[in-house]
């Protein structure tokens, strides 16, 4: 019976430990994109400051993708040609280090940081 208790007591404090981490990373800051990056099956398709609005005509062998549009410091996909539309679904993105994917299409829209590095090398 002793040992049930001891149990018990123990997955309280890790279910407490588990949601700390959860509401802690809620809250963390997120730092500010600047730049917009598109990419077509990997490859750089354009690269675009966060701050000018424009509407992005995305392309890829003379047919029209989507539209990528940048207005008020964020990004999101207008008119997708992809039948299920989960990039437009993504809805709008400012934050340093998200993205909105079109897998059928191959597109994805990442926001770029000042300082971000894309990986390390030794």
């Amino acid at each position: 019976m002793n040992s049930d208790k001891k149990r018990i007591f123990r997955d309280i404090v890790l279910i407490a430990v588990l949601l700390a981490v959860g509401i802690g990373l809620v809250f963390l800051p997120q730092s500010e994109g600047n730049t917009v990056e598109i990419r077509i099956d990997g490859e750089l398709y354009g690269s675009y400051s966060l701050r000018e609005e424009r509407h992005v005509p995305i392309e890829k062998d003379g047919t029209l993708l989507g539209t990528a549009v940048i207005e008020n410091g964020c990004v999101y996909m207008e008119n997708a040609a992809c039948k299920g539309k989960d990039c437009q679904k993504t809805g709008r993105i400012s934050s340093a280090g998200r993205c909105i994917l079109c897998l059928p299409q191959g597109i994805g829209i990442y926001v770029v940081g000042e300082n971000e590095l894309d990986g390390v090398t030794g």
